[in-house]
């Protein structure tokens, strides 16, 4: 530094910065802890993954309990078929897997979502979701 001033300034500026970001953080970590899902029993998150194909995943909460829910996978079932193309559904109750207890990740306003073998789970809009005919993928 040329001078104690502009060392003490620079020291001054790198306080607040840090503290700046410390207050930042802690706003954050502290709406992550406040927000809440607002899934319910009956609801279907879905998932759509694939490489060369879509393929789509439903899956039905059975139960909430405080922030976490628990939701198993369900059938689903071919609602509307194009050339390549399947539109499906899924099937209430028909259930797939074992229970798994998911804790929704989200923040603010947004309906959230589950993580589920690395691909994330959203609400389901209700309406068919697009997927690759069988056949037609890898």
């Amino acid at each position: 530094f040329r001078s104690e001033a502009e060392r003490d300034r620079q020291i001054a500026e790198s306080i607040a910065a840090r503290k700046s970001t410390m207050a930042y953080k802690d706003e954050r970590a502290q709406s992550k802890r406040d927000w809440q899902h607002s899934l319910q029993v009956g609801d279907f998150l879905y998932t759509s993954w694939g490489y060369d194909q879509t393929n789509v995943s439903f899956y039905q909460i059975t139960d909430v309990v405080g922030k976490s829910v628990v939701l198993r996978e369900v059938a689903s079932k071919v609602v509307k078929s194009e050339p390549q193309a399947d539109y499906v559904v899924p099937v209430p109750g028909h259930f797939t897997s074992p229970p798994m207890r998911k804790i929704p990740q989200g923040r603010g306003s947004e309906e959230g979502y589950v993580k589920v073998e690395r691909q994330h789970a959203s609400k389901w809009d209700g309406k068919p979701k697009y997927s690759t005919a069988s056949g037609w993928g890898h």
